[in-house]
């Protein structure tokens, strides 16, 4: 009884610590950018400005350039697993420069499993494969130099974030770039050139119980689950020519493979001892399929 009820704790408390926060500003002075739209005495379209100590959303108002921008912004080790459920995910900026004129803003996404960044190369923004995923938004003015509040956030870019992180290839730890193009007039943040600790900020809330179990031919089974010291996994009790298996922590971070034994009857065994409590993924591969099961730890 008292080890039903230790396993029941655990499983609430895995489910009231499902949900992780994770940020990440921009790091590199080439990791913001500008690119221009249209043709000035100064500047030809196409153009990219890597240290603007303004990233400037959407126009800028330099009285010989004059011309809208395409923005960038990429943000690297995004630490999450593949298929993560995304819950909430917005870009926090800092004020540089004052403005309240009405600016319409765009966002997408880089369809990219893992992002560059950004060089000098004519159109190196706006030729990057976006995201169907985008978002819009109206900010309210920006009054006062320096501030990083409510105003100076973006809406919720979650449907932006799902669509990178459900690619088969997403990788944990990948980088993923935000791309802002719109119309109007500007709001002007902080570039890395200007202030490396007033950059852009990436917020994500995600549950990474969002890796979903799945098996494209096998039946496949783990038990006992939750497990302890030791685990057994059975497929269809058919000896497999070829079979090979990785362990994912929930977030997203390839483990060693414990020790296992292979029972020649379609059924291995593993050693779970040195894993920690928690929720866990073993994705198993065999000459013909692609297995993912959940199991748990206590």
């Amino acid at each position: 009884m008292k080890k039903l009820f230790t396993i029941v704790l655990f499983l609430f408390s895995l489910q009231m610590m499902a949900q992780h926060n994770f940020q990440c500003p921009i790091l590199a002075s080439t990791d913001d950018a500008d690119e221009s739209v249209e043709d000035n005495l100064l500047v030809n379209p196409g153009d990219m400005d890597l240290t603007n100590t303004e990233l400037e959303m959407i126009y800028d108002d330099n009285v010989l350039k004059l011309c809208h921008l395409t923005s960038g912004m990429r943000f690297t080790n995004v630490v999450m697993p593949q298929g993560a459920t995304i819950v909430n995910a917005y870009i926090q900026f800092t004020c540089k420069q004052t403005g309240s004129d009405v600016v319409h803003l765009i966002f997408n996404g880089q369809k990219s499993n893992n992002t560059s960044t950004f060089t000098s190369a004519s159109f190196d923004i706006s030729a990057r494969v976006k995201t169907t995923a985008s978002v819009t938004w109206d900010p309210l003015g920006w009054y006062t130099a320096d501030q990083a509040g409510a105003d100076q956030r973006t809406p919720n870019l979650a449907s932006i974030v799902q669509e990178v992180v459900s690619s088969p290839g997403w990788v944990s730890g990948n980088s993923m770039v935000f791309i802002v193009t719109g119309s109007g007039s500007s709001r002007s943040a902080y570039a890395y050139d200007a202030d490396p600790t007033k950059v852009a900020v990436l917020h994500i809330q995600f549950s990474p119980v969002g890796i979903a179990e799945y098996s494209e031919k096998t039946d496949a089974t783990i038990t006992p689950n939750p497990v302890s010291d030791k685990f057994t996994l059975t497929l269809n009790s058919t000896t497999h020519q070829s079979v090979s298996f990785k362990i994912f922590n929930q977030l997203g971070a390839e483990l060693n493979v414990a020790g296992f034994v292979d029972n020649n009857d379609g059924s291995y065994s593993f050693d779970s001892s040195g894993l920690q409590p928690g929720l866990y993924f073993l994705n198993v591969k065999t000459e013909n399929d692609n297995i993912v099961k959940k199991f748990i730890v206590i």
